[in-house]
């Protein structure tokens, strides 16, 4: 199936979940470790206790953010 992550194009298996998703785009490198990220899904952020069982759709728009420090 199509979905965009970051507006960008991509092809998924059915089923594949937030998780997998980030795990396989290289987004984040450890399930257990996502300090600092944030995802949201057609414009509405997922709670990090949920990527684990939240299944992405044909379609899916899914947008991640990642916390920059500085001044």
């Amino acid at each position: 199936m199509i979905v965009s992550i970051n507006n960008e194009k991509k092809t998924v298996r059915d089923g594949t979940t937030l998780t997998e998703l980030l795990l396989g785009e290289k987004i984040i490198a450890d399930a257990g470790n996502l300090s600092g990220i944030a995802a949201a899904v057609n414009e509405k952020i997922v709670s990090k206790k949920d990527w684990n069982h939240y299944e992405i759709k044909e379609g899916d728009s899914v947008d991640v953010f990642s916390m920059v420090s500085g001044g």
